[in-house]
């Protein structure tokens, strides 16, 4: 089994960049490079990847590949906060 981070696909160096790179399953050689590596050696894979979303937004979708490479469980993750400390970082998860 292995189990590979949230974002494994790319992190995006803006938001417009993180949406232009955003693929869905099906069309992301990301996703389908670690399907067939999985079918080759028999491995289970769960990896955090971006999607499109409507709006032009991204979602952050946690993906569960078997052994034959076959996808067989999806999860979407809301994002829920936003985060502005004052002389720190800013998160707007909402955006």
């Amino acid at each position: 089994m292995l189990f590979l981070p949230e974002a494994s696909d790319y992190i995006g160096s803006s938001a417009a960049e993180t949406v232009s790179l955003a693929r869905s399953v099906q069309d992301s050689e990301f996703v389908r490079g670690l399907q067939k590596e999985a079918r080759e050696k028999n491995l289970h894979i769960n990896v955090g990847i971006h999607e499109p979303a409507q709006g032009g937004r991204v979602k952050n979708t946690l993906v569960w590949i078997n052994e034959q490479g076959d996808i067989v469980q999806r999860y979407q993750k809301t994002h829920l906060f936003d985060v502005n400390i004052k002389g720190g970082p800013t998160l707007t998860e909402s955006s």
